[in-house]
């Protein structure tokens, strides 16, 4: 939907976002230690994959995740409870 309304206010295109994606691909490509390493795409290869989300296909989505994140959020007073310490940030 955020990407429906930022295209609906801006007039961007789905070529607008692939230009995007070509060039983050470029860059990506060039890193020796990247599975796409030496894999570029095309405007055209990117108007071509499918959609994940109207107005989002595919080459508009990471295609790997490299880890996870977990956030705990609980008051002082359970906080107290931990087995481990909370180190102020």
């Amino acid at each position: 939907m955020i990407a429906k309304r930022y295209m609906h206010l801006s007039g961007a295109t789905s070529r607008d976002f692939g230009a995007i994606s070509v060039a983050d691909r470029k860059h990506a490509a060039r890193n020796p230690k990247a599975y796409f390493c030496q894999k570029r795409i095309t405007i055209e290869d990117h108007q071509n994959s499918w959609w994940i989300a109207a107005p989002l296909r595919l080459l508009d989505c990471c295609q790997e995740t490299n880890g996870g994140v977990a956030l705990v959020v609980t008051s002082c007073e359970r906080a107290g409870d931990l087995k481990h310490p909370i180190r102020p940030t």
